[in-house]
């Protein structure tokens, strides 16, 4: 059984043009976590962040409409 949590809970809506480098934050898509991590750099205009992800180490690239960020 997958373990799903949601959005929101002990965090702060963050926009995109928010996001700096060393910024922990938690990408959602209709309200379910998909992401944690610490972004390493974001493109405001373009909606796009790359991020260090906690729970795999990898880097990875997020962006997108339909993504909500919370800073944690």
């Amino acid at each position: 059984m997958t373990e799903v949590s949601t959005a929101g809970a002990g965090t702060t809506a963050v926009d995109w043009e928010d996001l700096e480098p060393g910024t922990e934050i938690e990408v959602s898509r209709a309200g379910e976590v998909v992401h944690r991590g610490v972004v390493e750099e974001a493109a405001a205009t373009l909606r796009v962040a790359w991020i260090r992800d906690s729970a795999t180490g990898e880097r990875r690239l997020i962006g997108g409409e339909i993504l909500t960020l919370h800073r944690r």
